[in-house]
């Protein structure tokens, strides 16, 4: 719904009643003349205080119909001069035609304009190129086509000559209402939609009264010229009122993306009509307008089809580098971030893989669980700072130790590190694992906190090859086991231990005579 302007309807009343009182009491022609000049141009004075209103593109296209209405006003004015001061009856085509027909060309770029952030110089150029050719165009159809009895154009064809204006306006008007979406976008086509039909069914009669019946100039109802842009004054000072309390993104079908988008199109058609036109009479002048429009749309095109392509390699660089990012984020939830090794998601991860691989190729797999002894004592004897110290210095130490493919080295959690190592069996794990036990020891980090004054490390050791009955899990449960008993046994030193079986279920006997008694019963 739109909330209509009081102060803007009652201006426009007493205007056109004002008309009217003056033209039927026949005081003064120069007032009604001066009337209707006065409307375009508050017509055109509303669009450009409601263009301060908009956003950048959007105020552009009330500032072009604002151009357009204020030269309508200047034809009015010209036309007013040549009637009251030289009383010039039109026979044929006057100079104030010329600004009536040029209006047009800014009101059409208004209502043709896309209306997204995509305005640019070249762009502006090659438009302001395209109203330049079509006022050329114009001038030409208006005092240089005619070789008979006059000069300029007759008043018979001006006036099909404004009603094919009219009629563009209008038709592309109400078009490029049909592929908006409700906004102030939308409003703004549906200004331009009423002014053009009201336009129609008021200047198509005026003019056709005027060319074939006798001059209206001065009549009451020469009223009508002040509806259409009156009209829009009331329009330029409304509001659309909101049917939603939360705006809402509308997605307009591939139809109305191809009306929206396709619009400078209808401009460019114009042009090539009016070439066409001033061919018949001037085939030079019409053939080289055709020529020069044809090429400045395609100045046009190319310049949006490399911005396009802009766009697109943009966004690909943009999806590149997103990927990039994933990746990267991914690979770090997969890291400890203190000792920059694997965490135990990537752990559980990997062995669940391996022990896959494993399964299928009859490979043995080996976990070794590695645990820092008298940790807390070494945190509460020297912060828990040197504690990270010594975690980060352990994980990187133990890391050199797996130098084969699809050997990992992860945090299991706290003090406690978990290796996988695939395919070697327990031999070559208990090796593996006395190397790491050796290598902390004989580093010789403090840890007073410790009966032997370092830091040592405790590790437990499981190997098998999977069969049907062993899972995972029970594979680091018996390496953790085999890491208890280590501890227990005095620390510093590595064990081994079998793979944990699951608990078979334990079968239910079924009485010998209960089918018996079934029988029975």
């Amino acid at each position: 719904m739109i909330r209509i302007s009081k102060p803007a309807v009652i201006l426009a009343v007493a205007m056109m009643s004002l008309h009217v009182l003056t033209a039927v009491t026949e005081s003064s022609m120069f007032l009604t003349n001066t009337l209707i000049a006065a409307a375009p141009l508050l017509a055109g004075l509303a669009c450009l205080w409601r263009s301060r209103k908009q956003p950048s593109v959007l105020s552009d296209k009330w500032r072009l119909m604002a151009v357009g209405l204020l030269i309508w006003a200047i034809g009015q004015g010209c036309y007013t001069y040549a009637t009251v001061v030289y009383h010039n009856v039109q026979t044929a085509a006057l100079p104030s035609d010329f600004w009536f027909l040029v209006y047009g060309i800014f009101v059409l770029l208004a209502v043709c304009s896309v209306g997204e952030e995509q305005d640019s110089t070249a762009i502006l150029i090659a438009d302001g190129a395209q109203a330049t050719l079509a006022i050329i165009l114009i001038y030409v159809t208006l005092f240089m086509n005619n070789h008979f009895s006059h000069r300029t154009l007759p008043a018979s064809q001006l006036t099909s000559l404004y009603l094919g204006e009219n009629l563009a306006l209008a038709v592309t008007a109400t078009v490029r209402l049909l592929a908006m979406p409700d906004g102030e976008d939308r409003y703004f086509h549906r200004a331009a939609c009423t002014f053009a039909w009201l336009m129609i069914l008021v200047s198509t009669p005026l003019n056709y009264l005027d060319a074939y019946v006798g001059p209206t100039n001065g009549k009451a109802v020469e009223v009508g010229w002040m509806i259409p842009f009156l009209a829009v004054v009331v329009m330029a000072f409304s509001e659309e009122g909101q049917t939603r309390t939360e705006p809402q993104e509308r997605h307009r079908s591939w139809g109305a993306m191809m009306v929206y988008n396709a619009s400078p199109v209808f401009f460019t058609l114009c042009v090539l009509l009016l070439g066409a036109h001033t061919a018949q009479h001037r085939p030079v002048v019409g053939f080289a307008a055709v020529v020069g429009a044809l090429l400045i749309y395609t100045f046009r095109a190319t310049i949006l089809q490399t911005r396009l392509r802009q766009v697109q390699e943009s966004l690909n660089d943009s999806e590149r580098n997103l990927r990039l990012l994933n990746s990267k984020l991914h690979e770090q939830s997969l890291i400890d971030p203190l000792t920059q090794v694997a965490n135990r998601r990537r752990f559980e991860q990997v062995l669940e893989v391996e022990w896959n691989r494993a399964l299928r190729s009859g490979w043995p797999i080996s976990v070794v669980m590695l645990d820092i002894d008298h940790f807390k004592s070494l945190n509460d004897r020297y912060g828990h700072l040197r504690g990270d110290e010594c975690l980060t210095a352990v994980a990187q130490m133990l890391r050199r130790d797996l130098r084969r493919g699809g050997e990992l080295l992860a945090r299991y959690g706290g003090e406690e590190f978990v290796a996988v190592l695939p395919n070697v069996d327990a031999d070559g794990a208990m090796l593996t694992a006395e190397a790491m036990r050796a290598r902390v020891h004989q580093i010789g980090i403090e840890n007073h906190g410790s009966p032997i004054g370092r830091l040592t490390i405790s590790v437990g050791v499981c190997s098998v090859v999977p069969v049907t009955g062993l899972t995972r899990e029970g594979l680091v449960e018996a390496a953790d086991t085999a890491l208890y008993r280590a501890k227990s046994a005095g620390r510093n030193r590595a064990e081994l231990s079998d793979p944990m079986l699951p608990p078979k279920p334990e079968a239910t006997h079924m009485p010998a005579n209960l089918g018996a008694h079934l029988v029975e019963e």
